[in-house]
């Protein structure tokens, strides 16, 4: 079954129960942690141990790339951009070496931009970002499932930060 179908199936099985009272609002996992997981941090849980992150991306990109298309914008290379980024920075486990992103916008300072509630324009330009992977690490599931998912859902520490490549102008974030 495809990541996005499945995830589809298993939010609208588990609502309709938790409407009629047949599932409480969370998860029991015996194998992650023995605890009840929020709904959400279950399917990313699954997610990631099951190794369908990348079809999750690959699928959202397929999405968005024909939904784009049907609005009769061509496959926006920024879109696209985002999704590829995105991938980049979920944390997740096992992770030893930084990753280089090469991307054609500004898409990460974008991003931050919003953030701190500025406007900054999306410029088609080539970059890459270095995605610091060795700042934060664990080395097996359960440390991962503890530090990043339970306690890092609750501060939306989800996203790995960033290094810049090549050098910055001072006065310029």
């Amino acid at each position: 079954m495809f990541a996005l179908s499945e995830i589809y199936v298993f939010f609208e099985k588990t609502a309709y129960a938790m409407q009629n009272g047949t599932q409480e609002e969370f998860i029991h996992s015996p194998e992650w942690l023995d605890i009840w997981w929020p709904v959400e941090e279950y399917v990313f849980i699954k997610l990631c141990k099951e190794q369908k992150l990348e079809t999750f991306y690959t699928e959202a990109r397929t999405i968005f790339s024909s939904l784009l298309e049907q609005t009769g914008t061509p496959a926006n290379e920024a879109v696209l951009n985002a999704i590829i980024l995105n991938q980049a920075l979920i944390k997740i486990p096992f992770q030893t070496e930084d990753l280089e992103i090469p991307l054609s916008f500004n898409i990460w300072d974008f991003y931050k931009a919003i953030l701190r509630g500025k406007q900054i324009p999306l410029e088609h330009a080539p970059r890459t970002e270095i995605i610091d992977r060795t700042s934060e690490q664990w080395s097996n599931w359960d440390e991962w499932y503890q530090k990043m998912v339970w306690w890092g859902n609750r501060r939306g520490a989800y996203l790995y930060g960033n290094k810049r490549a090549g050098t910055e102008i001072a006065g310029h974030h």
